[in-house]
């Protein structure tokens, strides 16, 4: 299973691990981890999050028991995943990778480099100093102060956005690939 700590992009996953996306039937599936009922409450809930298969055609070597070695997979994907981005208490500050800071989460300072995803319902962030950069901000998040060269690039009121009639919240994107086993 390939996954990123720092992106959610199938494409950018794709070609970082060099995978041919130009066949009929191609070596990987995109698979991605969403909250059970794509809800914005369950999204601080690592418990209410599933698998979910992101392609319409499968290949034909992946069977139910690709599927369940996957859903095991990535729970251990998920785990890692929160334990490394997701901020559920105090730090003093983040200034490499990309982060979600969740209810009870606070983050003294993002700093160049540093990249705060979201700042959900009763999550904080202290500054955005230069160079460091909150992407969302949720009804109910708050960003204290931005200094020089910070940067906040979204504030949604509503708590979630919707595109193309489909509620999204933030999920981690991850590719497995097949390996034949001799």
């Amino acid at each position: 299973m390939l996954y990123s700590l720092d992106y959610d992009s199938h494409e950018k996953l794709i070609i970082d691990n060099n995978l041919d996306d130009t066949t009929l039937s191609p070596d990987f599936v995109r698979i991605e981890i969403i909250p059970i009922n794509n809800m914005i409450e369950d999204y601080g809930d690592v418990g209410k999050w599933r698998l979910k298969i992101d392609q319409d055609c499968l290949p034909k070597w992946f069977t139910k028991s690709n599927r369940l070695e996957c859903d095991s997979e990535s729970e251990k994907m998920l785990r890692d995943v929160w334990d490394k981005r997701f901020i559920t208490k105090n730090i003093d500050g983040i200034s490499n990778g990309n982060y979600y800071v969740l209810s009870g989460g606070v983050v003294q300072d993002v700093w160049s480099g540093g990249v705060v995803q979201d700042v959900r319902s009763g999550g904080v962030v202290q500054a955005v100093q230069s160079g460091g950069v909150v992407r969302n901000v949720w009804s109910g998040g708050v960003v204290q102060a931005v200094q020089s060269g910070g940067v906040v690039q979204q504030i949604e009121g509503t708590g979630h956005y919707v595109k193309d009639g489909k509620i999204y919240v933030s999920s981690k994107a991850i590719v497995i690939k097949h390996i034949n086993k001799k």
